[in-house]
């Protein structure tokens, strides 16, 4: 005891010789040290529990290993379809040229203009070109990048005077119209420069439909609200979907991928890297995507790209009639069987094979060499298939006498003529008045209208429109206008055209009455 009590007092003594400054420097590194070496163990534990997520680690469950190989494989491959893809997309912008200045070009007296009638000086006042304003954009694709021929369709650069397309190269070249299919809603460009940059390039092959079917994957590539190479993922919903008035001729495919505006013109692709359709419509109430959207199939394209780069535009045959389907409404009116199933025809061009064949408005067509015509859309499509000059043989239905007739067929005008000056007569009562005539039909057996020798046949009124407000009726015969007998929708439209205040005629259910239009 005595001893350890010495030593430990004669250590004390000693510490007490050194110098205050030294002692409390070794007690600060130790302090130092210490909580060095704490804070190193802790991020050492965090780095070795976030290596094991961040750093690639043997799945030790060889089970759950095997499972997730066919994801990887499709994960890869869908990364493989859509850089292929992507090559072969184009960004397309339209513009059109406006009067004044060109965009860009600054008049140094813009600021003065209108104050105490300054006028900008002579030297100034030069003619400058025509400027360009965008208005609109969509997509397209490569069908052939060697000649630099791109598809996309016909809406998304209609009247447009000049045409850009942004590559996936990021080069951005002019381009002109080759041809377009009004009726199918194509067209195929080609760039302007011969030497423009095909470097990161490629096209696309319009593949065959024969062994594409419903519930197969597909993938839409083109550039929606402008943000170009986007890519969604889908199945094929429907095929052949029909009678959707989207354009005069072909059905469609119908997909749940994701198509938004700007996506138009766009490829379609199955899983193959192969184009089956091209993206066209969307149904929305919202403006975007609702899951329901259309292509026009790669089947209809290819023949449409074909004719358009060989001979500037596409052959079809035409008849030379405008039809609507038989419903039982109509059925009913005209007293026909409700077994026949048919389109009824409703204006007929004058000098066209319809024309000169005799056939009348209220005739019922229920088929085309053969092939029954439930629909417009329906109708329209089997003679879109038939070459002008080619024989067609119609079987229809008047005064429920069946008749069959074969006629040539000629050229399918272009969109400013016959045909679809028939449509646009159509289409001014119902934007204007609300209401869409046709011609009186002759076979209204079992109506008393049958003893009106001439007259308009209302065939729709609109709702909330000025034909409704004034007491019009589908269904009434108009049969004159201010006292001018009525024989033709010509005649309408120019009457129209010239009176702001008129009488209309009506005869409805063996009455006659008037009714006045005061605008």
């Amino acid at each position: 005891m005595p001893c350890v009590q010495i030593v430990a007092r004669d250590y004390g003594s000693k510490l007490k010789t050194f110098p205050p400054g030294i002692v409390s420097f070794v007690v600060k590194v130790l302090k130092y040290l210490m909580f060095s070496c704490i804070l190193t163990l802790i991020g050492a534990t965090y780095v070795f529990a976030g290596a094991r997520f961040i750093l690639p680690q043997e799945n030790k469950n060889p089970v759950q290993k095997e499972l997730l190989k066919p994801l990887q494989i499709y994960s890869q491959a869908l990364a493989e379809l859509a850089k292929s893809a992507k090559r072969a997309v184009v960004f397309v912008s339209v513009s059109k040229r406006i009067d004044g200045r060109p965009l860009g070009a600054i008049d140094p007296y813009e600021l003065f203009r209108n104050r105490n009638n300054f006028q900008t000086p002579p030297e100034f006042q030069e003619n400058f070109p025509e400027p360009v304003k965008p208005f609109g954009m969509g997509s397209g694709f490569f069908i052939d990048v060697d000649a630099g021929y791109v598809v996309t369709n016909y809406h998304v650069i209609k009247n447009a005077e000049v045409i850009s397309l942004r590559l996936a190269n990021d080069s951005v070249e002019d381009a002109r119209l080759i041809g377009k299919d009004v009726h199918a809603d194509l067209v195929v460009l080609k760039i302007i420069n011969k030497n423009f940059d095909r470097s990161n390039l490629d096209h696309l092959i319009l593949d065959d439909l024969k062994n594409t079917h419903e519930g197969e994957l597909v993938m839409v590539a083109g550039s929606p609200f402008g943000l170009e190479g986007s890519l969604s993922l889908g199945i094929i919903s429907a095929i052949g979907r029909g009678n959707l008035q989207i354009t005069r001729v072909g059905d469609f495919l119908q997909t749940d991928a994701a198509v938004n505006p700007g996506n138009s013109g766009g490829p379609l692709l199955n899983m193959y890297g192969r184009a089956i359709g091209i993206n066209t419509a969307i149904f929305t109430r919202s403006g975007g995507s609702s899951g329901i959207s259309f292509a026009i199939p790669s089947t209809l394209a290819a023949k449409v790209i074909e004719e358009i780069i060989r001979d500037g535009r596409v052959h079809r045959g035409f008849l030379g009639v405008n039809v609507q389907k038989l419903d039982q409404e109509l059925r009913e009116l005209l007293n026909l069987s409700p077994k026949i199933s048919g389109v009824l025809v409703q204006d007929i061009a004058r000098d066209s094979p319809a024309y000169k064949i005799k056939i009348n408005i209220g005739d019922v067509i229920v088929s085309v060499n053969g092939k029954s015509t439930p629909d417009e859309n329906t109708f329209f499509s089997l003679l879109s298939q038939l070459s002008p000059g080619s024989q067609v043989l119609l079987k229809f239905v008047r005064r429920k006498k069946v008749i069959n007739m074969s006629v040539p067929l000629s050229e399918w005008p272009e969109e400013e003529s016959m045909i679809l000056a028939m449509e646009n007569k159509l289409d001014q009562f119902a934007k204007k008045f609300g209401f869409l005539v046709v011609p009186k039909p002759k076979n209204l057996r079992g109506n008393p209208a049958r003893k009106i020798p001439y007259g308009l046949f209302v065939k729709q009124i609109l709702n909330g429109s000025p034909a409704e407000r004034m007491g019009l009726k589908e269904g009434d015969i108009i049969t004159s206008f201010n006292d001018e007998s009525l024989r033709s929708v010509d005649q309408l439209q120019i009457l129209l055209g010239k009176h702001q205040r008129f009488v209309l005629k009506i005869y409805r259910s063996g009455s006659i009455f008037f009714l006045p239009y005061s605008g």
